[in-house]
């Protein structure tokens, strides 16, 4: 298993749950299994589930993830 990373809480998007959510960023900077953590927030990592076109901006990816820790 890979150490989580740290992303900026800026990249939420939309709606999200107390385990789920999702992200807007460039393509390429998630791949579905990544683990990260939003920065200044406590917790388990989130775990990325799913990867998709962002319909308005082909440079970037609409990123789905749940929490890891079940």
């Amino acid at each position: 298993m890979t150490t989580p990373r740290t992303v900026e809480p800026s990249l939420r998007y939309g709606d999200a749950g107390e385990r789920w959510g999702n992200l807007v960023a460039p393509t390429g900077a998630f791949a579905v299994g990544d683990l990260f953590r939003f920065q200044d927030e406590e917790g388990g990592p989130r775990v990325v589930k799913r990867v998709l076109a962002f319909p308005s901006d082909p440079a970037k990816r609409l990123v789905y993830y749940e929490s890891s820790c079940r």
